[in-house]
């Protein structure tokens, strides 16, 4: 199943990382340096690859949708 996927970063190096790289054909950016975050948005239907990818960048990143992987 296809999920929109929101995530935010918020440390520097973490940000700089989701910058430079190309996660999904629809994915779309949005830098935000008044709160010191980066917003990643895409689809996908790579859930576990997802959620392993994620926990890599520990406290560094809150996801915000799907409510599955806000949950997990």
């Amino acid at each position: 199943m296809r999920l929109k996927y929101k995530i935010e970063f918020y440390f520097h190096w973490a940000r700089e990382i989701i910058r430079q790289s190309r996660y999904a054909d629809d994915q779309i950016l949005e830098k935000d340096d008044a709160r010191n975050c980066t917003t990643l948005e895409f689809t996908s239907v790579q859930f576990e690859q997802i959620l392993y990818w994620l926990k890599t960048f520990g406290a560094g990143a809150v996801p915000l949708e799907p409510d599955l992987l806000v949950s997990e």
